[in-house]
């Protein structure tokens, strides 16, 4: 059972004529509108999360994708490297600090209209908010140091409400914009898990946005997986358009 009553996002009816639209508007390096973006990291969000439930045996609406997250990073990497989209595969223990719950996600940059937006891209920061490891219990404390501390999900659940519902979508979707707030909200979600400190101080641990925003951008992993060993998986994502263009091929 989840802290949450939040829904992963199911596509039923994938718009194939959009999904190509917009990786032959990536693969050329075209600025996307805003709904196109959004449209297409819920399209890449849902195709990981499938993939990954398909190979664990489990039903994507239920699945909590429990130390999943290399995986996850490396298909999504993978994926948009192959669109010639700019992206950073991203270490939590490489961009916060040492002794927190080490956990892999994705900084995707977008060309929208006149900007490159940059998003937040975590399909799998489900498996932190299960009720049994977001409770107070959960904290241990040994000759006067933090050993374990709840997950992070446990911490999003003591924010304001405003807070919780950027958290709930963002869970339901699997990415969302890298802003300030945005930020926050997630790094302080890992930094408060920090261990080898003192109680009274790790209720205090809490850093801007704008700081984590510079921690992610430095925070970059190498990724657990590359093309050929998902490949063997069966969890490579492959464009879509790409695959027209050489279906056309074979059959001329």
């Amino acid at each position: 059972m989840n802290i949450f009553n939040f829904k992963i996002n199911i596509m039923d009816n994938i718009d194939w004529d959009l999904i190509k639209f917009i990786e032959y508007k990536c693969q050329n390096r075209m600025p996307l509108s805003s709904n196109e973006a959004k449209y297409y990291l819920s399209y890449v969000c849902f195709m990981t999360r499938e993939k990954l439930s398909i190979q664990s045996d489990k039903t994507i609406s239920t699945y909590d994708f429990l130390n999943k997250c290399d995986l996850a990073q490396a298909i999504i990497v993978n994926h948009f490297k192959s669109l010639n989209v700019e992206c950073y595969p991203i270490s939590t223990q490489k961009a916060i600090t040492d002794e927190i719950v080490g956990h892999s996600f994705v900084l995707v940059v977008l060309p929208i209209n006149s900007a490159k937006i940059i998003y937040l891209v975590d399909p799998t920061y489900t498996q932190f908010f299960n009720k049994e490891h977001c409770v107070d219990e959960n904290f241990k404390v040994m000759n006067g140091m933090i050993v374990t501390t709840p997950e992070p999900g446990y911490f999003v659940s003591k924010l304001t409400e405003d807070d919780q519902e950027i958290i709930q979508e963002f869970l339901t979707l699997g990415f969302m914009e890298l802003n300030e707030k945005n930020s926050k909200i997630y790094g302080d979600s890992f930094y408060k898990t920090k261990t080898g400190i003192p109680l009274d101080v790790s209720k205090h641990l809490t850093m801007p946005g704008n700081v984590y925003i510079k921690g992610f951008l430095k925070g970059i992993c190498k990724l657990s997986h590359d093309k050929e060993e998902l490949e063997k998986k069966g969890l490579l994502l492959e464009p879509v358009y790409k695959e027209n263009i050489q279906t056309k091929k074979k059959a001329s």
